[in-house]
């Protein structure tokens, strides 16, 4: 036995290899528990970034409805000029029947308003 001055006994190369073995055998910790402080500073971020989304959110819903609308407000107004154009038409075809004139190509000759066919052919023909 050691002579006891009160100290711990000597060191001998069996202790010192089993201490620098056991040493670092856990090493640093793969998971690290954040502070109170890092907790609360996360959290202010994600109610930010929350926060943040919400008004993305909004902004997009309101694009949305204002290109609905856009859309909506232009085929109204391409269903009116059809409709416009279409009543144009029937107004044209029924003046061409109740004044007998002729057709030609499409459009209504309304030089010296040609009242028949036959009319139209012979003035065509000279």
């Amino acid at each position: 036995m050691p002579e006891g001055n009160g100290g711990s006994p000597p060191e001998d190369e069996f202790d010192r290899k089993w201490r620098e073995l056991t040493e670092n055998v856990m090493g640093e910790a793969r998971f690290k528990e954040p502070t109170n402080a890092e907790r609360a500073k996360r959290g202010e971020q994600a109610r930010k970034q929350a926060r943040r989304d919400q008004r993305r959110q909004r902004r997009r819903v309101g694009r949305a409805r204002l290109t609905i609308a856009a859309i909506i407000v232009v085929l109204a107004v391409a269903g009116a000029c059809s409709g416009c154009v279409r009543h144009t038409r029937r107004l044209t075809a029924r003046l061409v029947r109740s004044q007998g004139l002729v057709r030609s190509q499409g459009l209504v000759r309304s030089q010296g308003l040609v009242r028949s066919r036959e009319e139209a052919s012979r003035r065509e023909g000279r």
